[in-house]
C-alpha cells in the first residue's frame, strides 16, 4: 500500500542509452564504479556477518555476567536491536556528512572504527558489561554508517542508463558476500544449554566470573569422582595462552601407571584451586590418585599425554553405574595443564580415550560439562561427542547450584577427531 502510494504519483523515467553504450563498458569497465562495488562487497561481508553472531555473542556476555540462559538470550537480543538504531542514525550523520566533507573521508573514518572494533569486540567476554554495550554500539554506528555513501556514489560515477544495472550487481556481490560471512563460532545447538553461571568441567575458562571483578584463571578441571569432562568456555575467540603450539606429532599418548600420579595429580589440582570446573573442593595428593589407577586396573585405564617426556594432558574413566545393564558404558574426565591449553593436548587425551575404551569392549562413553563451558563443548562435538540433555541444579559448588550438560559419544562411529 504504502509502494503504491508513493510511485503512483512518480514519472516512469527511463533514460535513454546512447550508442555504444553497453554493461560491460559503463559497469564493469568502469573502474570507479567497480572500486565503489567492490568496497560495498568487503562492507556487506562484515556487517552481516557482525549482525548475525552478535545476538549469540552479547548473550553469551549477560550468562557470563551471572543471567540465567533466558534472561541472557533476551538481554543479547534487546542489545543487538539497539546496535542497529545506532546504525541507522550512522546512515543519516555519515550522508550530511558525506556532502559536506566527501565520500572517500567519510568511508575511510568509518571503516578504520568499524575494523578496529571487528578486532576488539570479540576479546570482551566476561568483562564489564558497560565497556561491551558501550563498544557495541560504536561497532553498530561504524559497520552501517557507510553503506548510504556507497550507493550514492554509484550513481556518481555510473552513467543514468546503466545506474540501476550497477546498483544491481552491488546487491548481488554485497549481500552474496553476506551470505559467506564469517560463521558463529561453535555450535548454536551447544551455545544453546549454556544456562547457569557456573562454569563447566573443563580445559580452560578465559573470563571474569560474574560482573567482571575477580579474574577467573583458566585451567584444566573435570571430576575424577564424578566423571567430569575437562574444558572450559570458548564463548569468544580465546587468547592464545602461555605454551607452545603443539602438533600431533610431538605429543604422545599412552596409558598411565601409579609412577605417573604425581604428575596426574597436579594438573588435577590446578582445576580444584581454579574453582571453574569440577564439584571436587580438596586437592588431591599423589598418593591418592596412584591408589584410584591400581583400583581401577585395566578394565577403567587411564591415558596420559606427553610433550618431551612430560605429562601436559591426561584423561580417565570410571563405571557409569553398577547395574549390569550399563557395563558397556563409561563416564570420564578429560585434563589439560594450564601450560599446555590449545596445543592439541586434549584432543589426544579425549581420543585416545575412546579408542582405549572402545578396545576393552565399551560402547558408549558420557560425561557431564558445565553450560558455559563452551570450550568443552567444541571439543567434544569435534570428537565425535552429541549433547543429549541438561541436568539442572545438579550440584552445589561454593554454594551455588550447577547445572550439568550431558553428552554421549557411541564407541562404534569414528570420531571427526581421529
Amino acid at each position: 500500500m504504502f509502494a503504491w502510494r508513493a510511485v503512483r504519483s512518480t514519472a516512469n523515467v527511463v533514460t535513454p542509452r546512447a550508442g555504444g553504450q553497453r554493461f560491460g563498458g559503463e559497469v564493469l569497465k568502469n573502474r570507479p564504479a567497480m572500486l565503489v562495488i567492490a568496497g560495498y562487497t568487503f562492507h556487506s561481508w562484515e556487517l552481516l556477518g557482525m549482525w548475525a553472531w552478535t545476538p549469540a555473542f552479547l548473550a553469551a556476555c549477560f550468562v557470563a555476567a551471572g543471567s540465567d540462559l533466558t534472561r541472557g538470550a533476551g538481554l543479547g537480543a534487546y542489545m543487538t536491536s539497539l546496535f542497529h538504531v545506532t546504525g541507522m542514525i550512522a546512515a543519516l550523520m555519515a550522508g550530511v556528512l558525506a556532502d559536506r566533507f566527501g565520500r572517500a573521508p567519510v568511508i575511510l573514518v568509518m571503516a578504520t572504527i568499524s575494523a578496529a572494533c571487528s578486532l576488539v569486540f570479540g576479546w570482551l567476554i566476561g568483562m564489564s558489561l558497560v565497556l561491551v554495550v558501550g563498544l557495541g554500539l560504536l561497532y553498530g554506528f561504524a559497520a552501517l554508517g557507510d553503506s548510504p555513501i556507497y550507493s550514492t556514489a554509484i550513481t556518481e560515477v555510473v552513467a543514468p542508463a546503466y545506474r540501476g544495472s550497477a546498483l544491481a550487481l552491488r546487491s548481488l556481490l554485497g549481500y552474496g558476500a553476506g551470505r559467506r560471512r564469517p560463521p558463529v563460532r561453535g555450535n548454536p545447538r551447544l551455545v544453546r544449554n549454556q544456562e547457569c553461571r557456573g562454569v563447566g568441567m573443563g580445559l580452560r575458562e578465559s573470563r571474569y566470573r560474574g560482573g567482571g571483578s575477580r579474574r577467573v584463571r583458566p585451567a584444566p578441571v573435570p571430576d575424577p569422582g564424578g566423571g567430569g569432562a575437562s574444558s572450559a568456555p570458548r564463548l569468544a575467540p580465546p587468547r592464545r595462552l602461555h605454551g607452545r603450539a603443539m602438533t600431533p606429532e610431538t605429543l604422545r599418548t599412552r596409558l598411565a601407571t601409579p609412577a605417573d600420579a604425581a604428575a596426574i595429580a597436579a594438573i588435577y589440582n590446578e582445576g580444584i584451586a581454579d574453582r571453574i570446573a569440577t564439584f571436587e573442593t580438596e586437592p588431591r595428593t599423589p598418593e591418592q590418585l596412584a591408589t584410584q589407577l591400581i583400583e581401577k586396573g585395566d578394565r577403567f585405564p587411564t591415558v596420559v599425554v606427553e610433550r618431551e617426556g612430560q605429562i601436559v594432558a591426561w584423561g580417565g574413566a570410571g563405571a557409569y553405574r553398577s547395574r549390569p545393564a550399563y557395563s558397556g558404558v563409561a563416564e570420564h574426565s578429560v585434563y589439560v595443564a594450564r601450560a599446555a591449553r590449545r596445543t592439541g593436548a586434549g584432543r589426544e587425551a579425549l581420543n585416545a580415550l575412546c579408542r582405549v575404551y572402545a578396545e576393552r569392549g565399551f560402547w558408549k562413553i558420557v560425561s557431564r560439562i558445565f553450560p558455559e563451558n563452551t570450550a568443552s563443548l567444541a571439543l567434544h562435538e569435534r570428537c565425535g561427542f552429541r549433547v543429549v540433555g541438561v541436568y539442572h541444579r545438579h550440584g552445589k559448588l561454593d554454594g551455588q547450584w550447577r547445572d550439568c550438560v550431558i553428552v554421549e559419544r557411541l564407541l562404534d562411529s569414528s570420531s571427526p577427531g581421529e
